[in-house]
Parts: structure tokens; sequence; C-alpha cells
């Protein structure tokens, strides 16, 4: 009887002890990470599996070329989407993976997850976050047909024309609920993707003049270094006012084609296009009026604005007064014409 006891003793102990490791403090099984290897994609693609057991998540930067760089237009808004296309899928696969994902049974039991808020920044510029992976502690993707786990990085303001290396960083992980251990990680892994982004401005402003005399003008300089050959048509947008956003759509804007224009170092590779936007006979009551212009140049069927940039003529006349280099018989036209 004092034996019967003992071992019952024993075994409650060990019952008990064992109670105190919790079954979901296990450490998840790490996924094997490739590039390039998703089957179903022109873009950039990063594949994270578990080998043999069959689950996988495979997904493109959209937009991104495969050797990680990307060309957009200067100052332009810019968006990239982690997709993973159709989402869950309920085909394993150990090789020639698609774009989606796989994990257990087509059930609310199995999801894919995230305790990590995903980034992508270069340390100066910080895109934002939507979809999967915004928030911390609340992303659950269930395994059901059609359950997605897009992410969407943003960054409204584009880039200064440039070339910019982005880290992308992300954790997913691989969750099983059952009774007895509520939802535990099976699989996780922390990754850093980098992309290169390539800031391209195809059409620049120069410095503004002005004509002193009779017949006074101010006048916008711009410049673009394609290839002229390659040039459809070129222009200019303006409207009278400052604004910091200038399109065919903004209220008042006015359109006008540039007829002339002055190709430098044509067929080196030092070639520049030089065309300006001049307004003239400005009336001495129009000398504060702002006027706001950008150029645009037509390549192959698409127009690529400049930057806007606002002026008027005593502000232009005063920068030539404040120039070290500009002689004094202009400096003193100019002083009488705006003392007129």
């Amino acid at each position: 009887m004092k034996k019967t006891v003992k071992f019952m003793a024993t075994l409650m102990a060990v019952v008990m002890l064992t109670s105190l490791v919790p079954l979901t403090a296990l450490a998840a099984d790490p996924l094997n990470k490739s590039v390039n290897t998703v089957t179903d994609t022109q873009y950039y693609n990063v594949n994270l599996n578990n080998g043999s057991h069959g689950d996988y998540i495979s997904f493109e930067y959209t937009g991104v070329n495969k050797d990680g760089t990307m060309l957009v237009e200067a100052n332009t808004p810019i968006t990239i989407t982690m997709s993973d296309g159709n989402g869950y899928s309920s085909s394993a696969q150990t090789s020639n993976y698609p774009l989606g994902w796989h994990y257990g049974t087509n059930s609310t039991d199995y999801c894919l997850s995230t305790d990590n808020v995903f980034t992508m920044s270069d340390g100066t510029y910080n895109f934002e976050v939507s979809g999967f992976g915004s928030e911390q502690n609340a992303n659950n993707t269930y395994a059901q047909s059609g359950q997605s786990m897009k992410t969407t990085f943003t960054l409204n303001s584009g880039l200064p024309a440039g070339t910019y290396t982005f880290n992308v960083s992300y954790k997913f992980e691989m969750k099983k609920w059952s009774f007895f251990t509520d939802w535990q990680s099976k699989y996780a892994t922390t990754q850093t993707d980098t992309i290169t982004i390539i800031s391209k401005s195809y059409t620049d402003a120069m410095g503004g003049s002005i004509r002193v005399g009779s017949n006074s003008g101010l006048r916008f300089g711009f410049e673009t270094k394609e290839d002229a050959d390659t040039i459809d048509e070129y222009g200019f947008l303006y409207l009278y006012g400052e604004t910091d956003t200038l399109t065919p759509e903004t209220e008042g804007v006015k359109k006008l084609k540039a007829e002339n224009f002055i190709t430098h170092e044509e067929g080196t590779e030092d070639e520049y296009t030089t065309f300006n936007l001049v307004f003239t006979n400005v009336p001495k009551s129009g000398f504060d009026t702002n006027i706001t212009a950008c150029s645009y140049v037509v390549i192959d069927g698409v127009t690529h604005y400049s930057q806007p940039v606002t002026r008027n003529f005593r502000g232009v006349a005063e920068e030539v007064l404040a120039d070290e280099d500009v002689d004094p018989a202009t400096k003193e036209a100019i002083r009488e014409m705006l003392n007129q």
C-alpha cells in the first residue's frame, strides 16, 4: 500500500512539473529561403518553405525587376506590393513553387501570422505600410481559399533624382490552433530583402531670367538630358498663381507646346536640350504676379513632367541685383525699371 501511495505521489509530481512548461513556448522551426525561384512571375520574388513537408510562402515585389532594381520617375508617388497572387492554395509543394502559400488543411485551424510590423526604409525615406504586417500582433490570414497576405508599401512624396537602397524587413509565422495550445507557431522566419530604386528626372527646371527695357519679360528655363531623337514633343504647363502641384487637371492651368529648342553636345554622352517659356510685355502692375510653370517631354507616347517652379518678375530682378557677377549697368537698368 505504501508503494502505491508513493508511486501516485511521484506520478502527480511529474505531471505537475510537466504542466509548468507551456507547449506554446516550444521554438518554431525555421523556413528555407530562395530568391527568384517562383515559377509564375516576371518580378523579383521570394520563396519561403519547410522542405519536404510541402508548406510554403511565395510572393513577388510587383514592379521590381528580378535583379532587385526599380526605375521610377523623380518626385512621383511610388507603390510596391508584396503580392502572393491568388493567396492560399490547398496543394502542398516541394518544388516549382507558384505565387501563393500553403500551410495545413483548408480550415481556420491553420494561419499565417506575424508579430512584427513590416518596414521599408533606407534610413532617410520610410514607406507607409498597409495590409498584412501593417500592425503588430494584428495579422492572421487563415488557410482557406482566396485568403491573401498582400502588403503594400507607399511613398507618396516620391524620391528626388538619384539611386537609393531600401531594406524591406518582415517576419512570417505558420501557426496551428488546438484546444490544448491555442495558437502555436510551428514555423517562423525573419528576413530582410534589398531593393534598389533608381529615381530618374526626364526634364528639369533651370534658372529664371528677366528682360529689361521697353519689352520687359520673364523667362523660365528648362532642360532634358534625354536623347533628342527619342523625344516626340516638348512643352510647358503654367498658371498664374502659386501651387506645389501642376498637372493638366489643375484648375486654371494652360498648356503650351514648345516650338523652339536647342540640342547641345548632340551625339555625345553629354547631350542635353534646352527650351524656354517666356512671358513678354510684363507691365509694372504685373511685377509681383506669381507664375508657376513646369516643362514636359513626350517619349514613346508617355508624358514626363518636371517639378513646378514659381517665379515673379520682381523676385528674379532682386536675385539679379544680389548677384556680384552682374555688371553695374545692368543693375542700374533694373533699378530704374523697378522704381518707375
